[in-house]
């Protein structure tokens, strides 16, 4: 009986993380206030006042005040995408946890700056101190965290839970996917990957020269292969299982991503690719371009069963247009235009320079009414926007951030 309602309120929870955001009177009115909002991610979004960030839940209440320092400024506005944001300093929620930093050197300019992180429950509690140089975000129960005296995993209350000392970062943050997080020994010279459980147990001994995190059940580690071919990548990729067993390889040569939606993308270039099942079957042909620029990993992955490529019209070289849409499973390249992936059956698409949502129908949904023009917000390109998720999609109208729904309803006057 006990297990019964520890499961029953593991279930609420989640259900309450995940609520559909709805846009009613009381929510435009706590929206209002804000002067940039984004995406909701496991329940909450950062939003942005006189300068400082916090958080609020899916019913506009601000969990978390506003007073985690923007970064710095630094403005480069482009045209082509002219859609930044400071994040400096600014996480998403993740597994009911989000990390926060505090400026400790008081320094200037970015460059001269020291942070130190911690993190903080849905409450806006300050669970774990600012003591860490680093620190990843929750996944599983479980966060990496490095300082001068520790490097390892601690759980939700702060305690220290697995010692990864005997492990290299590489620069790399560690997270558990599927169970399992990939670790590393050794240096960039001899550097060797493998995967150790949540409680510190190495599962799949640190035997292979490349890995990737799991996903869906799989993940991707590859052996490094010196030859003459001049391939770009000098490696063969295999696909194994959370025991570590080996599911099919891949021809020397190509480089995989990860699984989403049951399908992975596959290139030998960068330049074109294609896209294997979890069989390792090359069901899409490796043909398909892509925006280097605003792709976060050169190439988008499937979502809701579709995803977005581009192919090249007119001229060869400089002078090539370069087109997105939406491709299904099924390798039917729809006809319309867009300019982002398929989330909660809408995608971003555009007209004359400005941003609406279509249905995989080719039906527009969501008129074309948002923009992505001045002023710009600083720092990194804000890819996380504009995207549905909880039922609503953080846009830009007229100089002010709000919200809109997947009836079109907004936070807008």
């Amino acid at each position: 009986m006990k297990r019964f309602f520890v499961y029953t309120g593991i279930l609420v929870l989640a259900a309450q993380a995940q609520a559909q955001v709805r846009i009613t009177p009381e929510f435009k009115a706590a929206v209002a206030k804000y002067d940039i909002v984004q995406t909701f991610h496991n329940g909450y979004a950062a939003v942005c006042r006189d300068g400082k960030w916090g958080y609020i839940d899916s019913t506009g209440t601000e969990v978390i005040p506003c007073f985690i320092p923007r970064k710095y400024d630094v403005c480069t506005d482009r045209q082509d995408y002219g859609f930044y944001r400071d994040n400096g300093y600014v996480r998403d929620f993740a597994d009911g946890m989000v990390a926060v930093a505090k400026e400790v050197s008081g320094a200037q300019q970015s460059y001269d700056r020291q942070l130190k992180w911690g993190y903080m429950d849905a409450t806006g509690r300050q669970v774990v101190d600012y003591i860490y140089d680093e620190a990843a975000d929750f996944s599983e129960g479980l966060a990496y965290v490095y300082n001068d005296t520790c490097c390892g995993f601690i759980d939700k209350t702060g305690a220290k839970v697995i010692d990864a000392s005997r492990y290299a970062a590489d620069g790399a943050i560690y997270s558990f996917h599927n169970g399992l997080a990939c670790i590393m020994k050794g240096d960039d010279n001899g550097a060797k990957y493998g995967y150790i459980d949540r409680k510190g147990n190495e599962v799949v001994p640190c035997i292979y020269d490349e890995a990737h995190d799991f996903a869906q059940g799989l993940a991707a580690v590859a052996v490094y292969k010196e030859d003459d071919n001049d391939d770009m990548f000098p490696y063969v990729y295999s696909f194994i299982d959370t025991k570590g067993n080996k599911q099919f390889s891949l021809k020397q040569g190509l480089k995989p991503g990860q699984f989403h939606d049951g399908m992975a993308w596959v290139t030998a270039d960068e330049r074109q690719f294609g896209f294997i099942d979890t069989t390792g079957a090359e069901t899409i042909a490796r043909h398909y371009a892509t925006d280097e620029v605003a792709m976060t990993r050169f190439v988008s992955d499937f979502s809701e069963g579709y995803v977005m490529v581009g192919q090249e019209t007119g001229a060869a070289g400089d002078t090539a247009t370069r087109v997105y849409r939406l491709l299904s499973k099924q390798q039917v390249l729809l006809p319309f235009a867009v300019d982002g992936n398929v989330h909660q059956g809408l995608a971003l698409n555009d007209k004359d320079g400005k941003f609406g949502f279509v249905d995989p129908e080719g039906k527009q949904v969501i008129p074309c009414q948002f923009d992505y023009t001045q002023p710009c917000v600083t720092g990194e390109l804000l890819n996380a926007s504009y995207v549905f998720n909880q039922g609503v999609a953080a846009v830009r109208k007229g100089g002010k951030w709000g919200y809109v729904d997947l009836q079109g309803n907004t936070t807008f006057k």
